[in-house]
């Protein structure tokens, strides 16, 4: 019996340096892929000197495009561990509003510091993993300002704005997911779309794209928040 264990420890290490393995080399074959893809989006054709290009039909992107915005969709995807986080953060929250309700409704105040601890218990895990599943659905242009749609919770989304003042200064990078955290099975690995400001914290944002179709975003993201003036004055790169 004592063989057992060892057993199971073996097939899960050869189970495990398989999957490193293989995303290690998914990793290098898709860095590869996408290098000239920035430069691409920094010279394509624009329909609005502030707005998004045509994106190549490869990259699995979507535009829409209005006289004031300028929407570029992005493709969606759930994994199994995205969706238990997000189930299990709701039952947290259901949990967080019935003990506000039994407050409410039952006036024992011997029980009052039991119910804010238990409150606070599940309120703030649950929102947590809420947000850990959160996922970036659009990226939206006006002349202006920069808005990031992210979609959470399975079905729910926020927003995060940005004036293209308050990123004069700041640069944006990607990155691919973690080899360790990706799951097994899981085709390619998500990309990471980060803002870097300076004396400011970083802003992550997870995309369900290849890193050809993310550094294409950032090449059109680092051509936008440069004043159309000086952009122009550059040359007729869009």
């Amino acid at each position: 019996m004592s063989s057992l264990p060892v057993a199971f420890l073996v097939l899960y290490l050869v189970v495990a340096t398989n999957h490193l393995v293989r995303s290690f080399r998914l990793h290098r074959r898709i860095q590869m892929r996408s290098r000239d893809r920035s430069v691409e989006g920094r010279t394509a054709q624009r329909d609005h000197p502030w707005g998004w290009p045509e994106p190549p039909v490869d990259l699995g992107l979507q535009r829409h495009e209005t006289d004031e915005r300028s929407v570029l969709v992005l493709p969606l995807r759930r994994t199994s561990a995205e969706i238990f986080g997000s189930l299990l953060g709701y039952l947290f929250l259901g949990a967080a509003l019935w003990i506000s309700i039994l407050m409410l409704v039952k006036e024992v105040p011997e029980m009052t510091g039991v119910w804010l601890i238990g409150l606070v218990f599940f309120t703030w895990p649950g929102w947590v993993l809420l947000q850990a599943g959160s996922k970036l659905a659009r990226i939206e242009l006006t002349d202006r300002e920069l808005r990031f749609v992210l979609r959470f919770g399975i079905f729910l989304y926020r927003s995060v704005r940005f004036s293209r003042r308050s990123l004069a200064r700041a640069n944006f990078a990607v990155a691919l997911q973690r080899l360790f955290t990706m799951e097994v099975g899981q085709e390619q690995p998500d990309v990471v779309l980060r803002i870097k400001r300076r004396l400011r914290s970083d802003v992550p944002l997870l995309l369900n794209c290849s890193l050809e179709a993310a550094t294409w975003i950032d090449g059109v993201l680092e051509e936008w928040k440069e004043p159309v003036g000086e952009v122009g004055a550059r040359g007729p790169t869009f």
